[in-house]
């Protein structure tokens, strides 16, 4: 007969070795992005959706970069291929922004979408 956090063997429960894994900064950040974002509505704003969920996902996409640089053990490197194709096109996005007409509507975007060089990236980031 099993019990709860132990195996019942004999008459004896044996303890199972049960370590509860504490969840990381990190992976507390995609979590709040894969919970939050769908459900995130901007009732009173001109553009309820996408706006909103724009805002919050660059926000916790940012939170989760500063945490990513300032924990001493990074984890496991991107591969050489993925790291350099990331860097170029992130370094294409911002030399776009940089030679735009309107540099500042380049890297925040528009109104409506504020689907800029700074969302883009943040994407490319998560």
């Amino acid at each position: 007969m099993a019990s709860l956090g132990g195996v019942e063997l004999g008459g004896q429960i044996h303890r199972q070795n049960m370590k509860t894994k504490r969840v990381e900064p990190l992976e507390g950040i995609w979590l709040l992005s894969a919970l939050l974002v769908p459900l995130w509505i901007d009732l009173w704003g001109s553009h309820p959706f996408d706006l909103a969920k724009s805002l919050l996902l660059r926000a916790l996409v940012w939170i989760g970069v500063a945490i990513w640089l300032l924990t001493p053990g990074r984890g496991r490197p991107l591969p050489s291929v993925t790291r350099w194709a990331t860097v170029a096109l992130a370094g294409v996005w911002l030399a776009a922004t940089a030679t735009g007409a309107n540099s500042g509507l380049s890297w925040w975007g528009s109104v409506g979408r504020n689907l800029g060089a700074s969302s883009l990236i943040g994407l490319l980031l998560l």
